[in-house]
């Protein structure tokens, strides 16, 4: 099951591109099951709310090219739910993010420790930056949610509120 759907936080719009592989998005259905989540956010030139931003690159894009969501693993084939997500505005703060992803993770069920964020460009330094972010120097609350990140074209050394896990 895939579609499209947006959500205002904070002032920040995420336009998003959600596929599941049960169809929990039926009124009634009981499946609350915890599932691994893929997240990927495209670079600057695609920030904005149109959904077709969501399909140039990424996950999504080969989706619609014929990829079914699955992942081969040594103990079978795996549905994880995948979410390619836009934001309105360049360079979203971490904790704008942070809100996103435990929004997005209460709704859908998505398993603690088994999210796998993605990005280009853009998208690769938000994802750094909300895995460096912490208020005091020691909270680590967002690398303990994300259990691997892939940022091509770069990633941040800062997060915005002086401190750097450098």
């Amino acid at each position: 099951t895939t579609y499209d759907s947006t959500m205002v936080l904070s002032g920040v719009t995420w336009t998003f591109r959600i596929s599941r592989p049960v169809d929990m998005f039926t009124p009634g259905n009981a499946d609350t099951a915890s599932r691994p989540a893929i997240f990927w956010t495209p670079g600057e030139g695609e920030v904005g709310t149109d959904t077709n931003s969501l399909t140039k690159y990424g996950p999504h894009y080969y989706m619609n090219m014929g990829w079914d969501g699955s992942v081969q693993l040594g103990n079978g084939t795996h549905y994880p739910i995948i979410i390619s997500i836009i934001p309105n505005a360049m360079n979203v703060r971490p904790n704008y993010t942070k809100q996103m992803l435990d929004t997005l993770r209460r709704r859908y069920h998505i398993k603690w420790n088994s999210i796998y964020v993605m990005g280009y460009s853009m998208g690769g330094f938000q994802w750094g930056r909300l895995l460096c972010n912490s208020s005091d120097g020691t909270e680590t609350s967002c690398m303990g949610m994300i259990k691997a990140q892939v940022a091509v074209s770069g990633n941040a050394a800062d997060n915005f509120n002086g401190v750097s896990f450098g």
